[in-house]
C-alpha cells in the first residue's frame, strides 16, 4: 500500500512525450543548415509521430509532402519560434496544411 501510494505522485510527473519531439526547435534549425549534422533522427522521429496520429485519427497527414519540403517548412517554422519544442513546430505545420487543404 505504500508503495503504491509513493509511485503515484512519480508517475504524474512523466513526460507525454519522448525522444526528438521535445527538443527545441533551435536544437532543429541549427541541424539543419549545419551539413555536418545529420537529421535523420529528426526525419525518424517526425516519421513515428506522423504515423502514430494518422492511425490514431484515420487520417494521412501531410501524406502529399515529402521528406525534403517537409523539413524546409519546419526549419523555416523554427528559424521564427525557436524557443517552441520540436513537436510544437509539427502540430503547427499540421494546422497550417489543414488550413490550405480546406480552402
Amino acid at each position: 500500500m505504500i508503495l503504491l501510494l509513493i509511485s503515484v505522485p512519480l508517475m504524474a510527473t512523466q513526460p507525454k512525450i519522448y525522444g526528438y519531439g521535445i527538443r527545441s526547435c533551435s536544437e532543429y534549425h541549427l541541424a539543419f543548415y549545419d551539413k555536418k549534422t545529420n537529421i535523420v533522427d529528426y526525419k525518424n522521429w517526425f516519421e513515428g509521430f506522423i504515423s502514430a496520429l494518422n492511425l490514431a485519427t484515420d487520417q494521412t497527414l501531410l501524406a502529399h509532402l515529402n521528406w525534403q519540403q517537409i523539413s524546409q517548412k519546419l526549419a523555416l517554422q523554427c528559424e521564427d519560434q525557436r524557443h517552441i519544442q520540436f513537436i510544437d513546430a509539427i502540430r503547427a505545420l499540421i494546422r497550417l496544411d489543414s488550413k490550405i487543404k480546406s480552402k
